[in-house]
């Protein structure tokens, strides 16, 4: 395995600049997920890791060794496609096996390697089927056995899951994630699913209008997000912004009048802020909190999604076992210490320290 190194990476079409300059190390035997809105540029930089895409600047290493010219066959990745990519003429064993033919390894131990990768994936029985006769969760299976057998330097996989329904994309993480656990590979996925980045990645890169926003761990991307951005985008429901600034004793005024705990980050008086609390950083507080009007009830099962006005604007908030309120009720919150998020309200920037 290898680590994968981006330099100043840049990809243009014509006048349309798609990635001014990338700069990330993906670390050897590290899974990063690629995260971000359908355009941001993550799955053309993918593609430019397995030299399906031409680079207009920059530097891409595997390794040691510089790939900017190296040919995708000759660059040791093995990626996995959002569409699978089978060949529809040929059975699953004949497509795992594939490559290897290519390269003229030996037929016994191309035998093996699929055997061994058909164990993994649950697939043994499975071998003399085509593609057409088997599930869209079986022919991922395969895809990535074609992956496996290959034994390379990187994996990459291009948003692989999102043809397949709620229920087997939940199972196909869980899948790929014990599947890296096993094999430690190097590994880049791309999605536009934060809830995949999140239960997935030793580290997320975050990326927006081709930059990178921010990097770093599920749990450091949700407890500080380097700007709104960020914050908007890790969580669901996504994180409640109140516009305002700083009040008196060190607390939030928002522009209705009301006023939140902790907004002492050294700011200066009227300093215009966002103030960032996540759904379930709502609490009930019968004493000292601020009335929250329901507007809409979401009920999941586990959890109950509630919609309405706090505070003078629409916030979200989120608990986990509340039963019995209803559209029309009026509830008592505050948010909890410790998990509130300043911003501010030009740049976007994260204030708190």
């Amino acid at each position: 395995m290898a680590t994968v190194t981006l330099e100043r990476v840049r990809k243009t079409f014509g006048d349309v600049v798609v990635l001014p300059g990338i700069d990330l190390t993906i670390e050897n035997e590290e899974f990063v997920v690629l995260v971000g809105p359908s355009g941001c540029g993550k799955s053309t930089l993918l593609r430019m890791i397995a030299g399906l895409d031409d680079l207009t600047g920059g530097t891409i290493r595997i390794g040691d060794r510089v790939v900017n010219d190296v040919d995708p066959r000759d660059r040791d990745i093995a990626m996995v496609f959002q569409s699978y990519a089978l060949y529809p003429h040929k059975t699953v064993f004949e497509n795992m096996s594939f490559a290897l033919k290519l390269r003229g390894v030996e037929k016994t131990l191309i035998e093996r390697k699929v055997e061994e990768a058909a164990s993994i994936l649950g697939l043994t029985g499975l071998l003399d089927r085509y593609p057409r006769q088997l599930s869209g969760g079986q022919r991922q299976r395969v895809a990535m056995g074609r992956a496996i057998v290959r034994d390379p330097q990187v994996f990459l996989f291009d948003e692989p899951l999102s043809n397949l329904d709620a229920k087997l994309r939940v199972a196909m993480r869980t899948e790929i994630r014990s599947l890296h656990q096993r094999l430690r590979a190097t590994s880049i996925y791309v999605t536009h699913d934060q809830v995949e980045a999140m239960t997935m990645a030793d580290r997320i890169v975050v990326m927006n209008a081709g930059r990178i926003e921010q990097v770093g761990t599920p749990m450091e991307l949700y407890d500080r997000p380097a700007n709104v951005f960020v914050a908007n985008f890790i969580g669901s429901p996504a994180i409640n912004l109140l516009p305002g600034h700083v009040g008196p004793q060190g607390r939030f005024a928002t522009k209705s009048g009301f006023h939140l705990p902790g907004a002492d980050g050294g700011q200066p008086a009227q300093t215009p802020l966002l103030y960032g609390i996540r759904p379930e950083h709502l609490e009930i507080d019968d004493e000292s909190g601020l009335p929250f009007q329901v507007k809409i009830v979401e009920p999941t099962g586990s959890q109950v999604i509630l919609y309405g006005d706090y505070a003078g604007s629409p916030v979200y908030a989120l608990f986990g076992d509340l039963r019995g309120v209803a559209v029309g009720d009026t509830l008592k919150l505050s948010p909890r210490r410790g998990s509130i998020h300043l911003f501010d309200e030009q740049s976007g920037a994260r204030l708190q320290a």
